[in-house]
């Protein structure tokens, strides 16, 4: 049995992991952010990570009042929150293991961090400051921390991650020192770079918005999404919308002419994307759900294409096929049962020769 620590922060509501640290950090009286990481983590680094590893050992020291475990502190106050979702058992088993346990090298930053979280820390002035009315102490929002969130998405202000009056930065890349109070370095109150609500949003500050809500809402809910309940939900919806031809295959003219006449270029750019590489082969870039961690932004885009948001995503029911509705007649002329309307279900295989998406569909006979 390792040393219980003597104290360790309560967890604030999405309070990033580094966060977490840093507030340990400044409690424990060590002179530099090393010596907090070697302490709580077992892992020598100069660096207070995106992601970090080696829960298992903290976990198992913490004060047993707390009830908090690895699992916990994965789910509800890392970055991994947003991927976890998209990816298959194998490939989220291979990555929670870096999570768990210390490794001499780990591949979770190169696999994960770029184009998708930001280097620098982002705050919401109007965050900054209930947070430190209510603790009096500020700390990072998880959700505000993936590049394509530019706002926030309780309160709709721009975040940043620079003093609005002076430039100076409000974090640095390496953890060493974050927001306790809001202020900047040089003493500006950050409350004042608060942006004034208008009365008629644009279409960008729309968009940016309900892609912050949606990002929240995946991360709020990684208990309850899995990248098989977005294969389903995405086949109905492909049907029901006009998207899957007869025989199995992805219309994908139509679904990137429609695609990109919602998200326009302008919009595409604030969050880093780019039509013309998105005008090739959409639908595969955007819907193609293989369980491989890849941009999870397309897939945010697709369903909000497809169901305006993710919650109208998962929630959405519908019942087409690209065989219409059932029973269904037998076409196998050896069957006893040929051309007669005895099968009663479909099982649909998601496949991907020939570089289709959607290449076939397999009809079963239900006894």
């Amino acid at each position: 049995m390792k040393n219980e620590l003597g104290f360790f922060p309560t967890p604030y509501e999405d309070e990033d992991f580094r966060s977490l640290t840093y507030r340990y950090h400044i409690r424990s009286g060590n002179l530099n952010i090393t010596k907090t990481i070697e302490e709580l983590f077992n892992i020598k680094t100069h660096r207070l990570a995106h992601f970090p590893r080696n829960l298992d050992y903290l976990a198992e020291r913490l004060p047993e009042k707390l009830f908090l475990t690895t699992d916990y502190f994965i789910a509800n106050h890392t970055l991994l929150a947003l991927f976890l979702p998209f990816l298959s058992l194998d490939e989220r088993e291979k990555i929670l293991v870096e999570f768990r346990c210390a490794s001499d090298r780990s591949e979770i930053g190169t696999r994960l961090l770029s184009p998708i979280v930001s280097t620098l820390v982002r705050y919401c002035p109007t965050c900054l400051i209930e947070d430190f009315e209510r603790f009096r102490e500020c700390y990072i929002h998880r959700v505000h921390q993936y590049n394509f969130v530019t706002v926030c998405p309780v309160h709709r202000f721009n975040l940043v991650t620079h003093c609005p009056k002076c430039g100076a930065p409000l974090s640095d890349s390496f953890g060493r020192f974050i927001l306790m109070e809001p202020t900047c370095s040089c003493g500006h109150y950050l409350g004042d770079g608060r942006r004034v609500e208008v009365e008629s949003p644009t279409q960008i500050q729309l968009f940016n918005e309900q892609l912050a809500r949606d990002v929240k809402f995946v991360i709020d809910n990684v208990d309850k999404l899995n990248v098989e309940i977005f294969k389903e939900k995405m086949l109905r919806l492909y049907s029901h919308k006009g998207y899957l031809a007869s025989q199995g295959m992805f219309i994908n003219t139509k679904f990137s002419k429609g695609f990109l006449g919602l998200f326009s270029e302008e919009m595409l750019q604030t969050v880093g994307l780019d039509s013309i590489y998105l005008s090739n082969r959409t639908a595969l870039k955007v819907l193609n759900f293989n369980g491989r961690p890849k941009n999870q932004l397309l897939h945010i885009l697709g369903m909000e294409y497809l169901s305006q948001s993710v919650k109208g995503f998962i929630s959405s029911e519908f019942t087409t096929s690209p065989f219409g509705a059932g029973p269904w007649s037998c076409k196998n002329t050896y069957c006893p049962d040929y051309n007669r309307f005895v099968i009663q279900g479909i099982k649909v295989v998601l496949t991907k020769k020939l570089n289709i998406f959607l290449e076939s569909l397999l009809v079963l006979a239900v006894a």
